[in-house]
């Protein structure tokens, strides 16, 4: 609705702008005339010349890329991104060439979200394109959720219908879910028993009774107790679980940060040794909390286990485990970033499945940010996942976190330059610090917390 209002702001002035963007001199006119109005949508908003440099942002598109306008003027859109050249799926010659207007879909892997994207040819009055509006906006979580929904939709449906009692849940006193076997005990349609008050089934001197069973299934509810119990046991034995010892002591120094939100984590991470100059890792970041992310960590532990067994190539590991969970956890997606380090060939391999970004330093020089690029395991089943290969030596370091530590890539880049200069011992007492500063102060984190990190000696 918004991207309509604006267009509906726009057009009256499209005479305007075909006289002002004939001269550069005059697109700063336009540009100015205009700022007001983007400013205004919270979408992402590109105007882009003729020759595919992007003219400006709005203050949407500016804070979302963490650029400044000086950062993005006459830029192509792809090095905003770090990028070389263009993206494969680009539309712009699309756009030149049929002058039309084009809606499309987007992964935008170096920041790990599925966009929804405009791109709006805008025509002087020859016909010829003047400018190219590209709009934008974040549909990750709704993607997922989606698709989620979809998958599971008729999944719990049966389950319900499956039972032969009658099951209703209340929210409210109003019925929100019922099965037919309800339907059938209250002679009504499922439409017309949804969003009723349950009270109304009932003669008034039932409601009574109606109120005690309500206690008595809060009396239930005070069980709860015991579930905390085992749940809390659960965690433990998931915290016994986590590796603590790691191999390859004689060629290389690891330390690791476990820091989960809630009770139990929906994060883990596992090193093996394949031989005397091999391990294989992967970190994992499980979406959803609670026994289900457990259970499917577990899960992909004994996948990944198994894949080892058969091959010792990252690429085919992840590729393996992504046909694998599109296959048997549909409604799953599983976030995860594998690697492997060959001593003999002083040789690290990162492949990157949602979990896309890692830190590689060389030794006494500054850090370095890369990317893999990768959608979520499980996601899709012709799913393409990048690789890279860095040649590493004595005093190389690479640090592997879950999107918990985010916050270590912060645009101000305090704590990357501070990484940079002390151990990875001392690193990790520095965001074991920082983690219960936040838990004292805020009571809870935002999200499961892990890393490892690596030092070849």
């Amino acid at each position: 609705m918004l991207f309509a209002i604006f267009w509906m702001k726009v057009i009256p002035f499209e005479r305007t702008f075909r006289i002002m963007y004939k001269h550069e001199k005059e697109a700063v006119i336009l540009e100015k005339e205009l700022h007001g109005i983007l400013n205004g949508i919270p979408d992402l908003i590109k105007v882009y010349n003729t020759d595919y440099t992007i003219s400006f942002l709005n203050e949407a598109g500016y804070s979302f890329y963490n650029k400044t306008p000086n950062e993005v003027k006459g830029k192509m859109c792809y090095e905003i991104l770090d990028r070389k050249e263009k993206c494969t799926d680009c539309s712009f010659e699309e756009v030149m060439e049929t002058k039309q207007m084009i809606i499309k879909e987007r992964y935008i892997p170096e920041l790990n979200k599925f966009m929804d994207v405009c791109y709006n040819p805008v025509l002087d009055e020859e016909g010829n394109i003047s400018f190219i509006v590209e709009r934008l906006r974040d549909i990750t979580e709704k993607k997922i959720l989606d698709k989620t929904l979809q998958d599971s939709k008729e999944k719990y449906k049966q389950i319900l219908n499956n039972f032969h009692d009658a099951i209703v849940i209340i929210v409210d006193n109003k019925i929100v879910l019922a099965n037919y076997e309800a339907c059938n005990l209250m002679c009504l349609d499922y439409s017309e028993l949804i969003d009723s008050n349950v009270y109304q089934y009932f003669q008034e001197k039932e409601k009574k009774d109606l109120h005690k069973r309500f206690r008595n299934i809060l009396a239930v509810i005070r069980d709860i107790t015991e579930v905390k119990l085992e749940l809390n046991k659960a965690a433990e034995l998931q915290r016994k679980t986590l590796q603590k010892c790691f191999p390859a002591e004689n060629y290389i120094n690891i330390v690791s940060v476990y820091v989960p939100a809630n009770i139990i984590s929906g994060d883990f991470y596992r090193v093996y040794k394949i031989s005397e100059d091999l391990i294989i890792g992967i970190i994992i970041d499980v979406r959803g909390k609670g026994v289900s992310a457990a259970l499917n960590i577990s899960a992909l532990d004994v996948l990944f286990l198994q894949e080892i067994a058969i091959t010792h190539e990252p690429i085919n590991i992840v590729n393996n485990l992504n046909k694998k969970l599109v296959s048997y956890y549909e409604e799953n997606y599983i976030a995860v970033c594998c690697f492997s380090m060959d001593f003999y060939k002083k040789e690290l391999r990162v492949v990157g499945a949602g979990v896309n970004q890692f830190i590689f330093q060389k030794k006494d020089k500054k850090v370095e940010e890369k990317i893999v690029e990768g959608a979520f395991l499980g996601m899709f089943e012709n799913s393409e996942f990048a690789q890279q290969i860095i040649s590493f030596e004595s005093g190389d370091r690479v640090f592997f976190f879950s999107d918990g530590l985010d916050f270590i890539l912060d645009e101000d880049k305090i704590i990357q330059r501070y990484m940079g200069k002390v151990s990875i011992d001392k690193f990790k007492e520095y965001i074991d610090e920082f983690l219960d500063d936040t838990l004292s102060e805020v009571g809870k984190l935002e999200d499961d917390c892990t890393m490892i990190a690596m030092e070849i000696k």
